[in-house]
């Protein structure tokens, strides 16, 4: 003859276990998997663009590209997913100013979810101060050319 009393105290703590423990660590076990996959994403992003902004760079320091006035720069457009898993992210660069190496901040809003990226110039960039917003529908980078050698580049 079966103990059913027995059985029920074996089994009643596992079902209790199976119902609570199991959804948590599945939920908690997703969210790290969001997490990661959105810190993938946004540093895809960034080394990405950090791309873009050196192959503009290296086309406009070609000897064949004559310099540029102030209104009509080179434009680079982007063509950037416009969220990452729901969320919008823009990227920051350094203060205005002639430099060697931009640094990029990118920033994925509402998640505290951050990756950079950097590209190196020869001495002859000037960057204007400005963001990239994933969701702007005009995005692209500006270089202008100088007849002094020297580029401008921005976000716009």
């Amino acid at each position: 003859m079966p103990h059913v009393g027995i059985e029920y105290a074996i089994l009643l703590p596992i079902l209790i276990v199976q119902v609570t423990v199991l959804p948590l660590s599945a939920g908690w076990l997703m969210g790290v998997w969001t997490n990661d996959r959105m810190k993938g994403e946004i540093q895809a992003a960034a080394n990405q663009l950090s791309g873009t902004v050196t192959q503009l760079y290296l086309a406009m320091i070609s000897p064949e590209i004559l310099p540029t006035s102030v209104s009509s720069p080179v434009v680079q457009t982007l063509n950037f997913p416009k969220t990452i898993e729901s969320h919008t992210y823009y990227a920051t660069g350094p203060s205005s100013g002639l430099i060697t190496t931009l640094n990029l901040h990118f920033t994925l809003q509402g998640t505290g979810i951050a990756a950079n990226s950097s590209t190196d110039f020869g001495s002859n960039v000037l960057w204007q101060s400005s963001k990239f917003f994933s969701n702007s529908s005009s995005a692209c980078i500006k270089a202008w050319k100088y007849s002094n050698g020297t580029i401008k580049l921005s976000f716009s």
